[in-house]
């Protein structure tokens, strides 16, 4: 049986550009299976994590157009916005890379005050949000989930937490969808969009 191409619908994290998965495309836009690749860029200086999502849902549905499936890869804040968009007929992996899926945590009471001011989508994620719930009571049963995780980094502002050098590693690992596969990558929040192995875990989705 002949695979069917498969969309390529990447997020970026906050305060980024679609720019930061620069490494990832050039490794894989070669690839046979590859149909498309959009981006999904997204200010979080001006929009809500609601109003975000309604945007990605809406550039969601102008790429499934073309009736191939589409895989969904997102990182940090991104990651969370690709698992929600997991419901949606026609996804059939999503893969988040350093993404806090539990909500952002170990803010002190300054540094929550200041991301709210400052990103208005922080309200949003913080671990006893709605939205946050929200994401953990949908189903995803239906689809492939690869949850990469960064493992290696210190960020001062939590000191007694292992992080990646932005956000701590239990925010990344404390749930996980059912079913999931878990991929502990040795690199920092950032480098790992340059890891080889992340590269080979969304060919490996392009080519199932």
């Amino acid at each position: 049986m002949t695979k069917k191409n498969k969309n390529l619908l990447l997020i970026h994290g906050a305060w980024s550009s679609r720019n930061s998965f620069n490494f990832i495309t050039n490794k894989i836009k070669d690839n046979f299976n590859l149909n498309t690749i959009q981006y999904f860029e997204y200010d979080c200086q001006s929009e809500n994590a609601e109003e975000i999502l309604e945007r990605c849902i809406e550039e969601y549905k102008k790429l499934r157009k073309n009736g191939d499936e589409t895989i969904i890869v997102g990182h940090s804040l991104g990651g969370i916005l690709a698992l929600y968009m997991s419901k949606f007929r026609g996804v059939s992996n999503v893969i988040t890379i350093a993404s806090p899926i539990n909500g952002v945590d170990s803010l002190n009471t300054f540094m929550y005050y200041f991301l709210v001011l400052t990103a208005p989508i922080f309200v949003h994620l913080i671990p006893k949000s709605d939205f946050i719930k929200g994401l953990k009571e949908q189903d995803y049963s239906r689809v492939d989930i690869d949850i990469i995780v960064s493992r290696s980094g210190y960020n001062l502002a939590m000191p007694n937490k292992e992080s990646d050098g932005i956000i701590s590693i239990e925010s990344q690992t404390s749930w996980t969808p059912e079913k999931s596969k878990v991929h502990n990558v040795d690199s920092n929040h950032h480098e790992i969009l340059m890891m080889p192995r992340v590269v080979s875990i969304i060919k490996g989705a392009l080519n199932t």
